[in-house]
């Protein structure tokens, strides 16, 4: 059983930023998996906001009050990606399942203090598809 964590509310001052993923994670953009860096660093806070979002109307069963995005103009400043390759075998379909994703990290830069709460968010909902099977786990680091 996971350890309870408690989100803060306040704003976290950030200015750069490490996104580790610790399992491997994947990103659909139209019908697509990505696994670009510069798309997973574009779409990060994007998708953090929605999976809170749809984990709010399962919770309560309604939607919750407006949320928007957060502001940021981070841009990437490094990376170290690998794509990983996680294939499955489920007996109860009977046919392997590709579970594949990027594992490493993005660092990020920029005015990044609207976006911490939800960074910390992500570190307890998972990051992008195929969460609900323990992929997407992320660790947010501030650097400096």
């Amino acid at each position: 059983m996971p350890a309870p964590q408690r989100l803060s509310l306040e704003a976290e001052a950030a200015r750069r930023i490490r996104i580790a993923f610790l399992s491997p994670a994947m990103l659909k953009l139209g019908h697509r998996p990505t696994f670009s860096p510069e798309d997973l660093a574009n779409h990060f806070f994007e998708n953090v906001v929605r999976r809170a979002r749809d984990a709010y109307l399962t919770c309560w069963g309604e939607w919750p009050p407006w949320v928007e995005s957060p502001v940021s103009n981070a841009k990437l400043t490094a990376h170290r990606l690998f794509h990983y390759d996680l294939p499955r075998h489920s007996f109860r379909q009977d046919k392997w399942l590709e579970f594949d994703g990027a594992l490493g990290y993005l660092n990020l830069e920029g005015e990044l203090s609207a976006g911490m709460p939800w960074a910390r968010a992500a570190e307890a909902l998972h990051f992008g598809q195929k969460a609900a099977f323990g992929l997407g786990n992320v660790r947010v680091f501030t650097l400096e």
